[in-house]
């Protein structure tokens, strides 16, 4: 769903597909069976913020930064394997930063973005927010 006041963002549409498959595939990956992925973006200012929460098992507060380098695997940090390369997060940041933009990741999902999700025991949810810029995306 995106809201009537989203403007067009000068962005290379394949790698923004990219991003969106490479967060949604994670979210996927990281959530249990019947779990809820929550797509959503908006315009803040000169930004849109486009936003992919999970209820998964979240990630740990000192593995918030490495999850985007190189062949860093969350699935180390559970009792599960989940399976990929590692680098899924790192491309993904890569072609935010290409674009001009930022990528985060917070968990567990704060409730004032997703109230739904706000759980208590080992599921804590990530969420991983892009801000892109309105104006000026950069040498794409």
């Amino acid at each position: 769903n995106v809201p009537a006041d989203i403007p067009d963002i000068p962005v290379d549409k394949d790698r923004m597909v990219q991003v969106m498959i490479n967060l949604l595939s994670n979210s996927i990956k990281y959530s249990p069976d019947g779990g809820k992925i929550i797509v959503k973006t908006e315009k803040e200012g000169n930004e849109t913020i486009f936003t992919v929460a999970d209820n998964g098992y979240g990630v740990p507060d000192w593995a918030k930064e490495e999850v985007f380098k190189k062949f860093f695997q969350a699935d180390s940090l559970m009792s599960h394997k989940v399976g990929g390369s590692g680098l899924g997060l790192t491309i993904t940041k890569g072609l935010v930063e290409k674009h001009g933009g930022t990528i985060r990741c917070e968990s567990p999902v704060p409730e004032e973005y997703y109230p739904e999700f706000a759980l208590g025991g080992e599921r804590k949810g990530a969420i991983f927010i892009i801000r892109l810029p309105v104006t000026d995306a950069g040498n794409v």
